[in-house]
């Protein structure tokens, strides 16, 4: 998954305004510090280029910061899987679940012989 996924179903539970909050006073302010702290770990140590992220934190941290990272990509996971079949973006029928909820009884069966129009998508009886 992407960030534009993710993004878009955030935008099914939340709305613009809040997201737009959100990204501009803290995530990017966030990772601005932690793309910068990488930089300068890297050019204090060239060796810690091969994975800058974990060689940020000290020995003892390692683990909780990998528990922390692991379940913050279950979380977002979970949050593109519920927004992509229970959201719809902006109010609109937009999700899984509200598409098939318009249907007022399941689907009938079509008949044996039918002629379809390609153009159309429009299947008749013969």
């Amino acid at each position: 998954m992407t960030g534009g996924e993710a993004l878009y179903a955030d935008l099914g539970h939340f709305g613009r305004k809040p997201i737009q909050a959100g990204w501009f006073y803290l995530v990017l302010p966030a990772l601005l510090i932690n793309y910068f702290g990488q930089g300068a770990l890297v050019l204090s140590n060239p060796a810690a280029i091969e994975s800058p992220f974990y060689r940020m934190v000290p020995e003892i941290l390692l683990l909780p910061l990998v528990v922390l990272a692991t379940a913050a990509t279950v979380i977002a996971s979970q949050a593109v899987i519920t927004g992509g079949l229970f959201a719809g973006a902006a109010g609109g029928c937009n999700s899984a679940c509200c598409r098939a909820s318009r249907f007022a009884t399941p689907p009938r069966p079509m008949p044996a012989r039918s002629i379809c129009r390609a153009s159309t998508g429009c299947c008749c009886s013969a």
